[in-house]
């Protein structure tokens, strides 16, 4: 069968275990899985992402997976998942749209802003200082760097396509993912570090 309807019967079976068959069943699912360099693995939770380098896999997407949903940011965490899902299926478009949605709520969550688009946004978070401003020349870098996951949706994954429909690269889609990740953990972090602080964060 297709890849997609094995991972949705995966996910499906484990959905009936009993709570206390999910950890070995995970276990032996995801032992196969790197067996065979599958190429993806089954959360405890029942999902089924999918990665090409472990490491960017353990300390990007699963990492911000874990730190949204600890952090409480609803929204973001299933715009995540979404695009999680959506890549996994090979809905490229919607995966880079859905990897913006969730960064741009991840912003708006901490700069407490319901509305703006994505350079305002992050002019709110530069102005919060979670990002030091000694760093004038790292901010004004960093502020491009951020920019560009919106870039990438609008360019390839947003919009209509025209006439001609447009052939999308799955390294893209990617790069959306793994971008929205790393920028996620860093920017929760950071506010879990304020609060550590029980400092405000200005706006």
């Amino acid at each position: 069968c297709r890849y997609d309807h094995f991972l949705d019967a995966i996910e499906f079976f484990i959905g009936i275990l009993y709570e206390e068959e999910i950890p070995s069943f995970v276990e032996e699912v995801n032992t196969c899985f790197r067996r065979d360099n599958v190429g993806y693995q089954l959360l405890s939770d029942g999902k089924i992402v999918k990665f090409t380098s472990s490491y960017l896999h353990q300390e990007v997407v699963k990492k911000a997976l874990s730190l949204l949903n600890g952090f409480g940011v609803e929204g973001a965490l299933e715009e995540f998942e979404k695009a999680i899902i959506s890549f996994r299926k090979g809905d490229l478009p919607t995966a880079i749209h859905n990897a913006n949605n969730a960064f741009e709520s991840t912003l708006k969550a901490i700069t407490g802003l319901k509305e703006g688009d994505a350079d305002k946004l992050i002019k709110a978070l530069i102005k919060s200082q979670l990002i030091p401003n000694y760093y004038e020349g790292f901010i004004e870098s960093f502020r491009k760097i951020l920019q560009g996951l919106p870039i990438t949706r609008n360019k390839m994954g947003g919009h209509g396509q025209g006439k001609n429909k447009r052939k999308f690269d799955e390294s893209y889609a990617e790069l959306a993912i793994h971008l929205a990740g790393t920028l996620i953990v860093f920017i929760i972090k950071r506010a879990q570090e304020r609060q550590k602080e029980n400092d405000e964060i200005p706006f």
